[in-house]
């Protein structure tokens, strides 16, 4: 049998390749449902290729291994994230941007803006941090280490008060800050009774700043002096000696 002539005026490629590539989104597209509704670790491969109509030799072909496809389901949400996050922080350096909440911005803005349209991916990435599988999480958190590497330095040169240390730290809560706004923004507009408009990453974003920024601002544990409160006031529990209290006695309340 002759086989057809190519058109004069198609693409530049061969039509077989279409299926390879095809039979690959299939699979992150597989994986990521099933990710998302039970996890990577209690999802089988043989789970994902009979979700993708594929076979076990097709994840081999493209990925290797199961912790190859949960890095590239992974990559190809967050790696323009971070792209985005990157080239914002290097348009401050270039500027010279001195301001520690641009600083932040660039790395809260792009995460709530995704937030917005990619509900089921922000689930998944919800998910992957509650793995019991510590090579699950290991996984996820590679995809960050450029974005944490960088962003602690821009974050410590700006704070200098902290050390690197503090800086991991506080970073940690904020990241909890950003994702806890990522995923529960219905929850705060449920309990404002629509007085917050959590549906507006921009709104969202400034207002996280702001909080995280007073956060990077705060001194050093250690640098002021922790007194014990009395529950239910603002004010400073007194000795015995200063509420001029004897011992055995007990004070008389009208």
């Amino acid at each position: 049998m002759s086989q057809p002539r190519r058109d004069a005026n198609a693409p530049e490629h061969d039509v077989a390749d279409e299926g390879p590539r095809d039979t690959k989104e299939a699979l992150l597209d597989a994986a990521e449902e099933l990710f998302e509704a039970q996890g990577a670790s209690a999802t089988s491969l043989r789970a994902i290729t009979e979700r993708a109509s594929a076979n076990i030799a097709a994840v081999n072909y493209h990925f290797g291994s199961k912790d190859a496809l949960v890095l590239a389901v992974l990559g190809r949400r967050i790696r323009p994230l971070n792209e985005e996050r990157l080239a914002w922080l290097d348009r401050l350096e270039a500027e010279g941007e001195d301001d520690l909440e641009s600083v932040l911005e660039a790395l809260m803005a792009p995460a709530l803006q995704y937030a917005e349209g990619c509900e089921g991916f922000v689930r998944l990435l919800g998910r992957l941090h509650f793995e019991a599988d510590v090579r699950v999480r290991g996984l996820l958190l590679e995809n960050f280490a450029e974005v944490a590497r960088r962003f602690v330095a821009a974050i410590h040169r700006r704070a200098p008060h902290l050390t690197p240390t503090d800086v991991l730290w506080r970073l940690h809560f904020a990241i909890g800050a950003m994702a806890m706004t990522a995923t529960n923004r219905e929850d705060l507009a449920l309990f404002s009774r629509g007085g917050c408009a959590a549906g507006d990453a921009r709104e969202a974003t400034a207002r996280l700043v702001e909080f995280l920024a007073a956060g990077f601002r705060a001194p050093r544990a250690g640098e002021h002096a922790v007194s014990a409160t009395v529950p239910g006031s603002l004010s400073p529990q007194p000795s015995r000696e200063e509420s001029g209290e004897k011992s055995g006695e007990v004070e008389e309340t009208s």
